[in-house]
């Protein structure tokens, strides 16, 4: 259903970016969302040993809700019942990275959906996707994505 959705979503960017950049840009940013959702997705089978798919939904739901905010390994084990220690090892088998590593991830797909859709600086940038401040945002998305903010934002505009 996810990939059917943007894929027609980039053909039809791709047929308009001539006549029409600012609807191409637009089904462009439809399939982003169409392919971020579809990653998101909780897994059809639970990981032995993992978290339950009830679990999943209310952990992703909370940290996309919350990013902004500090978010604890306390705070996110209970809200799914369980220990820190277990929810740690559980979390990690179900999602494949540790509950830093995810948040970590979030915040810089967060901070990019930011700087293809606003004229905000990266300072504020940085604040609403949860980084201490526009230093932190840089040193993190150089080491993930290989470039700076500033750089991939020119590139993508």
């Amino acid at each position: 259903m996810f990939r059917r959705s943007s894929r027609s979503c980039c053909a039809r960017g791709l047929e308009n970016l001539d006549t029409d950049p600012a609807g191409a840009t637009e089904f462009a940013f439809r399939a982003y969302s169409f392919l971020q959702t579809a990653q998101n997705a909780a897994p059809d089978v639970e990981a032995r040993g993992g978290l339950m798919r009830w679990q999943l939904r209310r952990l992703k739901a909370h940290i996309d809700t919350n990013l902004e905010k500090s978010i604890t390994i306390n705070e996110l084990a209970a809200l799914v019942t369980l220990g820190a220690s277990y929810f740690q090892r559980a979390f990690k088998k179900s999602f494949g990275v540790s509950p830093h590593a995810y948040l970590l991830e979030r915040r810089i797909q967060r901070a990019q959906t930011l700087m293809l859709t606003t004229d905000n600086s990266l300072c504020d940038i940085a604040l609403a996707a949860g980084f201490s401040d526009q230093s932190h945002l840089t040193t993190r998305f150089h080491r993930a994505i290989g470039v700076t903010p500033n750089v991939w934002r020119r590139e993508c505009q």
